[in-house]
């Protein structure tokens, strides 16, 4: 029996031969690593600041008074009631009637009262703070 260093090859093959049949052809794998870098190129300083601004506001104020006078006005003896309430511009004017008995009814003017609107404006002026922001930006290069 013929012993041989191969105990598991096929009877009749040498380890020699078949290394020597066997061509052998190199693989080669190239991988990219990619790395990354944080570089400064510069700094941004912002600066706000808040500004306070006293104004002035005009708002007027607007009064109404009105004014009561009496007007006498002569004695008329009417046969039909007058027009109770009479608006010339801004006076209304009330007519005071009173019932006076004859044979025949009969109205009598005995007075009138004159009621005028008057308007006055005052001006008046308010004080209110008013805030405002300001920005700015100030660029700072790596030197």
């Amino acid at each position: 029996m013929n012993k041989s260093s191969n105990s598991g090859a096929e009877p009749g093959s040498d380890p020699q031969q078949v290394l020597d049949k066997s061509k052998k052809i190199q693989v080669i794998e190239e991988f990219a690593t990619i790395t990354k870098e944080v570089i400064e190129t510069g700094k941004v300083r912002v600066i706000k600041s808040v500004t306070e601004e006293t104004i002035n506001i005009n708002v007027p104020i607007i009064n109404e008074s009105y004014e009561v006078k009496h007007v006498a006005v002569p004695h008329k003896v009417l046969d039909e009631p007058p027009v109770p309430l009479i608006q010339q511009g801004d006076t209304t004017i009330i007519t005071v009637v009173r019932e006076i008995s004859v044979v025949v009814k009969k109205y009598e003017i005995i007075d009138e009262i004159h009621i005028t609107k008057h308007l006055t404006q005052t001006p008046l002026t308010h004080e209110i703070s008013l805030r405002k922001e300001n920005v700015h930006v100030d660029r700072i290069k790596n030197t």
